[in-house]
């Protein structure tokens, strides 16, 4: 600020350059309120985004419980097996993964979810949501707005648990079986397996019973594996359509779980063993599923799964010729 001065001398009036200290103080309290309400509204923003992550992820949480509530009808009585579509609104991502050591005897499956809530962006992923009385066989991630599932028993030689299929893309059988076209379209929730003919153009994965090479999945019925991913997974029985429709890591994973399962179920059968040789019931069942809880124990990969079944199938051969009153299962238990 200017101010003006007269001097005696000169008579005349010089400018002397004087701080106004009123006019910085007033600089300063606009420049605090400006910063203080910068960092206000900084940390408003930043809470309501807080608040908008914590509520996806709770709502991402809340739909894996859920989604995991929905696999509970999908267990079966036996292998007849049964199917039905889950749809969406929004573009759902689900992640699964399996642990067979964690949560022991009979190890976990994990599954947290995501959606689309926008065009290009995904909402925060839920919490993880562990289960260990299920066998769900997927990919390690899948996406879409229609999902599919199926479920068929597993017998070893006794009922020993549901396998659930859960994808969302779609898949082209060529040279199936007619067993596993009789298994498939005894399903009818599953519009989107197509069982083409070699000419036929089919958009989807390609699964492949033979030797062809131009194949996105390769099916052994002979050798009993099935090979994706550059890797092979053996299978017995139904398991094939767990093989086909899950990623390696996670079939090998629940083929594990399944025979600690077998195992604990074995130990209850050897007690009934002791039941009904009371009623001069003799067999020699007992010896050969001590030799199969052994081999479950030991298993190292699914390739072990052959040796096991071979055992299986001599028990079952002897409990389907025994009396009525001296079997040990019966095919509906």
């Amino acid at each position: 600020m200017i101010v003006k001065k007269k001097y005696k001398r000169s008579g005349y009036m010089i400018p002397i350059y004087k701080k106004n200290r009123k006019g910085i103080e007033m600089s300063f309290s606009w420049l605090f309120a400006m910063v203080a309400g910068g960092f206000i509204l900084f940390l408003a923003i930043y809470a309501a985004v807080r608040v908008i992550e914590v509520g996806e992820v709770f709502s991402n949480t809340v739909t894996a419980k859920q989604m995991v509530s929905i696999f509970d009808p999908q267990e079966t009585g036996l292998a007849a097996g049964k199917s039905r579509s889950l749809n969406t609104k929004l573009e759902t991502k689900f992640y699964f993964d399996c642990n067979e050591l964690t949560d022991p005897p009979f190890g976990r499956e994990s599954i947290s979810v995501t959606d689309k809530l926008f065009k290009e962006k995904y909402t925060e992923i839920g919490d993880l949501v562990s289960f260990n009385n299920k066998y769900i066989f997927v990919e390690n991630e899948i996406d879409g707005k229609n999902f599919y599932m199926f479920s068929m028993g597993f017998l070893m030689p006794f009922k020993v648990s549901d396998l659930i299929m859960l994808y969302s893309k779609n898949y082209c059988f060529y040279k199936a079986p007619e067993e596993v076209k009789r298994d498939i379209e005894r399903l009818t929730s599953l519009k989107n397996v197509q069982f083409p003919n070699a000419t036929e153009v089919c958009e989807g994965i390609k699964v492949c019973f033979d030797s062809s090479n131009d194949c996105d999945i390769k099916v052994s019925t002979a050798g009993r594996y099935v090979q994706k991913d550059g890797e092979k997974v053996y299978y017995e029985g139904n398991l094939l359509y767990a093989a086909i429709f899950s990623s390696p890591n996670i079939y090998e994973c629940n083929v594990k779980r399944l025979m600690v399962k077998f195992s604990k179920l074995a130990e209850v059968y050897t007690d009934k063993i002791k039941i009904i040789e009371r009623k001069n019931c003799r067999s020699n069942v007992q010896t050969k599923l001590f030799m199969m809880i052994g081999k479950a124990g030991n298993m190292s990969s699914s390739k072990d799964l052959r040796g096991i079944s071979a055992i299986s199938d001599e028990i079952n051969s002897i409990n389907n010729d025994a009396d009525t009153g001296c079997k040990l299962y019966k095919n509906d238990e």
